[in-house]
């Protein structure tokens, strides 16, 4: 039996995520006077990428094992944020609102090296 066995690979990865989320808060100014805000902020992230691996194994027996294993990561993103800010004034029965809206794109590419680190130990059945 040979004792060291080396073994690589590569795996593909994705996902995706969103979220929403809103803060509402409201004041009362001199009794007569209101003011209410509302923040709301969605946001979507989508990326995918690629790990490659490189990995040894040391068999101590037929049954049991040592390993560890190098990776190296590389990701793409893109995330899309879309905020609105709403105030709602009342003064005393004239109600003044406003809004503002706006939504940014970003993208990158995360490069990740993972050094010999873990070293398992393994029994095989």
């Amino acid at each position: 039996m040979n004792r060291w066995m080396l073994y690589y690979g590569l795996d593909a990865r994705g996902f995706y995520t969103t979220s929403k989320d809103i803060f509402e808060d409201q004041r009362v100014w001199n009794t007569d006077d209101i003011e209410t805000n509302k923040n709301v902020v969605d946001q979507e992230n989508i990326g995918f990428g690629t790990e490659t691996f490189l990995g040894m194994k040391f068999w101590i027996n037929e049954r049991i094992s040592l390993n560890t294993e190098f990776s190296a990561l590389i990701r793409y993103n893109l995330r899309t944020r879309k905020s609105s800010r709403s105030r709602i004034y009342d003064d005393q029965g004239v109600i003044t609102t406003t809004e503002d809206k706006s939504t940014s794109k970003t993208n990158n590419i995360n490069a990740n090296l993972s050094p010999l680190g873990l070293i398992s130990f393994n029994f095989h059945f």
